[in-house]
């Protein structure tokens, strides 16, 4: 990331100098729109180099296609259309200053309240994303522990449920009912194979996995459906 955002920055050094020399060469009429028009020119230029190097940056904190959509493409037509109305701007003198100020006002305005708001879904969009990853990597390891588990009893109808019904939980997100069913599952586990358990027992132990494994489902159905 680190060479692309230097690479980046080299090519808007070189961008601005470059429009800097074409202005100098060219040689223009000075009238206030020539200048205000370059600034904004070279400030459409900014945005744009500047804005791939956000994208760069923000992508590392939420899903990068929903940053270049959500962020990159405003930032690149923004800049886009900064560009071209300066350009008309500076070859038609008879604009008023204050309308094409105007313009850039409100295009500045919605473009900050785009990212903004594209920024803060992508980043929660990417927690979420998250979330779900560890969730599903919690489940994953439950099921593994069962598995394990299974080889050391005989009856394996019964656990062979509560994996299934595990395997298959929503990952959603994580709720209270995940710390209770790690340390359910752990402390079979530690029985079973530090010492011998008798049925009853065992079946009690699996009952009760399968019981946290139902309380977790409608734990996150609720939160789903914005319960408490």
């Amino acid at each position: 990331m680190i060479k692309k955002v230097q690479i980046t920055v080299l090519l808007g050094v070189i961008v601005l100098i470059a429009t800097g020399a074409v202005y100098a060469v060219a040689r223009p009429e000075v009238y206030s729109s020539t200048a205000v028009g370059f600034a904004f020119l070279l400030f459409s230029e900014i945005v744009f180099f500047g804005g791939i190097v956000f994208v760069e940056y923000w992508a590392l904190k939420s899903p990068g296609i929903l940053t270049l959509a959500g962020i990159g493409v405003p930032l690149g037509g923004y800049a886009l259309i900064v560009f071209i109305s300066s350009i008309i701007y500076m070859n038609f003198h008879r604009i008023q200053l204050s309308k094409f100020l105007t313009l850039q006002i409100v295009l500045l305005v919605a473009l900050i309240f785009i990212v903004v708001i594209m920024a803060v879904f992508s980043k929660a969009a990417k927690d979420r994303d998250d979330k779900t990853l560890q969730t599903d990597a919690m489940m994953r390891t439950f099921v593994d522990e069962l598995t394990g588990i299974r080889d050391y009893i005989e009856k394996k109808s019964e656990i062979d449920h509560v994996i299934e019904e595990i395997r298959f939980s929503d990952t959603f997100a994580m709720v209270e009912a995940d710390v209770e069913l790690d340390e359910a599952i752990s402390k079979l586990k530690k029985k079973v194979t530090t010492e011998k358990v008798d049925e009853e027992e065992l079946e009690k132990s699996i009952k009760n996995i399968e019981f946290l494994a139902k309380k977790r489902k409608l734990q996150v159905k609720n939160m789903k459906q914005g319960g408490i």
